[in-house]
């Protein structure tokens, strides 16, 4: 076998123990959000439990649920905000801060925050979403 047979060998068997990072993504109002808010907190404390990281949108509703779940199991839970600054996060957007060991403030608005979403995750789990949802 080639060395570069070998790196790719030993790379994947390194990728298997390999802490994911999974993002919730779902509704922040709604009918959905009282329906499926102990599913949310529970997808994340599951998450939190299989030791790896828990991402969302640092918004309200379901992804603020499941950030909750992570962080009572002792899990990692990483937002990543619309806004480009904390005061613009809970002030204008009114975003929660709370239930997030880190938050990366964006500037991207939604649009622009969605996709740096979804290139941040390693897997995404939706429940109950709207449009925005949708979006991700």
């Amino acid at each position: 076998m080639n060395k570069n047979n070998n790196d790719l060998s030993n790379g994947l068997e390194l990728g298997i123990n390999e802490k994911l990072t999974i993002c919730v993504s779902g509704a922040a109002r709604g009918a959905t959000v009282d329906l499926d808010y102990k599913l949310a907190f529970e997808l994340g404390r599951q998450v939190a439990l299989s030791g790896h990281n828990l991402i969302t949108g640092a918004t309200i509703g379901l992804p603020d649920w499941a950030a909750q779940g992570a962080k009572s199991a002792g899990g990692m839970s990483i937002g990543i905000s619309p806004a480009a600054s904390y005061k613009e996060h809970t002030k204008k957007y009114h975003l929660p801060v709370t239930s997030y060991d880190f938050i990366l403030y964006s500037g991207l608005h939604y649009v622009g925050r969605d996709a740096l979403l979804v290139q941040s995750s390693d897997a995404i789990l939706s429940i109950g979403g709207r449009m925005g949802t949708v979006h991700e």
